[in-house]
């Protein structure tokens, strides 16, 4: 599964909200497939970036698609989902046009 969504008003990043892929099928590029073609979109539609939000423990995953930690995410002894997460952002290329990212028009 993936979801997407765009930042919206100034900000021209989409941003990848999950990526999730059953255990039995991991390790088969699966994963790596969703957020290329994610990517790919994203850029296609005009987007300068991709940020990202994801566990501590997937930060080589992220990191062999591009993406650069940025920041981390505490989370407290009651939020425990935010705990150990790290925000990602990855540049896109540009888009059909020529032009770097942004180009939505």
């Amino acid at each position: 599964a993936l979801v997407v969504t765009a930042a919206g008003g100034e900000d021209d990043a989409a941003h990848l909200d999950a990526v999730a892929v059953r255990r039995s099928r991991r390790g088969r590029g699966i994963g790596t497939a969703l957020v290329a073609r994610a990517l790919a979109d994203a850029a296609a539609t005009g987007h300068d970036r991709m940020t990202a939000t994801y566990d501590a423990s997937l930060r080589e995953f992220y990191a062999d698609l591009g993406f650069t930690a940025t920041s981390t995410i505490e989370g407290t002894a009651t939020d425990r989902t935010a705990a150990d997460r790290l925000r990602g952002v990855r540049p896109l290329p540009a888009g059909a046009d020529g032009r770097e990212g942004g180009n939505r028009g």
